[in-house]
C-alpha cells in the first residue's frame, strides 16, 4: 500500500494510499486493501453508479479505476500463470495478483539461469570450435590437395577455357544468327498464311455469294410462277363472270320479248 523505491527500476513505485489521496484530496478516499485515507472505503462493488452520477467526471473516472483496481486485488482468477513441466507440456491455471508476482520472479529467476548454462555452454563450444575443428579438418584438406594435384586440375582448367573460348566466340554468333534466320523465316509463313487466308477467304464469300444470288433467282422463279397462276385464274373467273352476265341478260331479253304471261310462267318454274 506505501509507496517505495524498486532497484532494478530506479524509481518510486506509487502506493494505493498516495493514490487514494491524489483521487479527491488527502482524507477523502482509501482503498479496502489500503492502510491509510479517508472515510470512504473504495471495494470491488462501490462506489456504486449512483453514488459516481454527482461527482465531477475526472473524480469518477479515477474512482471507476480504483474500484476496478480493488476488484483485480481481490480476484484469485484474474490472470493466467502457465507452468512449463519437464516433459514439455504446459498447465495453466488462474492466479490472483500475489501468485502472479511469485510466478512472474520465478520465471525470471528461470530464464537467468537457462541465459547462464547457455554462455557457459558457448564458451566451452567456441573453445572446441578454436582448437579441435582445425585439427580435424586438416587430413580431410591434405586429401583434397593432394587429390587436385593428382587429377592436374590445371590441364582441367586449360581445356575448360578452350572450350568457353570457342562456345563464346565461334558458337554464341552463330546461333544468334540461326536464331534471327529462323524468326524472319517464321515472319515471312506468318505473312504467307495471311494473305492464303485472305485469298481463301475471298473465293469462300464470292462462292456463297453466288450461291446464294442463285438461289434467290430460282425463289424468284417460283414466286413469279405462282403470281402467274394467280393471274390466270382471276382472269378465267373473270370470264366467266361476264359470260354468265351475259347468259342471263340474253335470258332475260327473250322473256321480256315472250310476254308477261310467259314470265309469270317461268317465274312459277323458279327460272326467273
Amino acid at each position: 500500500p506505501e509507496q517505495r523505491s524498486h532497484p532494478s527500476l530506479g524509481e518510486s513505485v506509487a502506493g494505493l494510499n498516495l493514490y487514494a489521496s491524489l483521487i479527491a484530496g488527502p482524507g477523502r478516499y482509501t482503498f479496502a486493501s489500503g492502510t491509510s485515507g479517508g472515510a470512504f472505503i473504495i471495494t470491488a462493488t462501490r462506489p456504486s453508479a449512483e453514488e459516481l452520477d454527482n461527482l465531477p467526471t475526472t473524480t469518477r473516472n479515477a474512482l471507476l479505476y480504483a474500484r476496478a483496481k480493488e476488484k483485480l486485488i481481490e480476484s484469485n482468477t484474474s490472470l493466467e500463470c502457465v507452468e512449463l513441466n519437464l516433459d514439455g507440456t504446459l498447465t495453466e491455471q488462474s492466479c490472483s495478483i500475489e501468485q502472479f508476482h511469485r510466478y512472474v520472479i520465478r520465471e525470471v529467476a528461470l530464464l537467468v539461469s537457462a541465459a547462464d548454462d547457455s554462455a557457459a555452454e558457448a564458451a566451452e563450444v567456441r573453445s572446441l570450435f578454436a582448437e579441435d575443428l582445425p585439427k580435424a579438418l586438416l587430413p580431410v584438406l591434405r586429401q583434397i590437395r593432394d587429390l587436385q594435384t593428382a587429377l592436374d586440375c590445371r590441364r582441367l582448367w586449360t581445356g575448360l577455357e578452350a572450350f568457353a573460348g570457342t562456345f563464346c566466340d565461334e558458337m554464341a554468333p552463330l546461333l544468334a544468327r540461326s536464331s534471327l534466320q529462323l524468326l524472319a523465316l517464321a515472319a515471312a509463313a506468318s505473312m504467307g498464311i495471311t494473305l492464303q487466308y485472305k485469298a481463301w477467304r475471298h473465293l469462300h464469300d464470292n462462292k456463297l455469294l453466288t450461291m446464294e444470288i442463285q438461289r434467290f433467282r430460282k425463289m424468284y422463279r417460283i414466286f413469279q410462277a405462282r403470281l402467274e397462276a394467280l393471274e390466270h385464274e382471276k382472269e378465267l373467273k373473270r370470264l366467266q363472270e361476264q359470260a354468265q352476265l351475259h347468259e342471263d341478260a340474253t335470258l332475260e331479253a327473250q322473256i321480256m320479248n315472250n310476254g308477261g304471261g310467259e314470265e309469270v310462267e317461268f317465274a312459277a318454274l323458279g327460272l326467273f
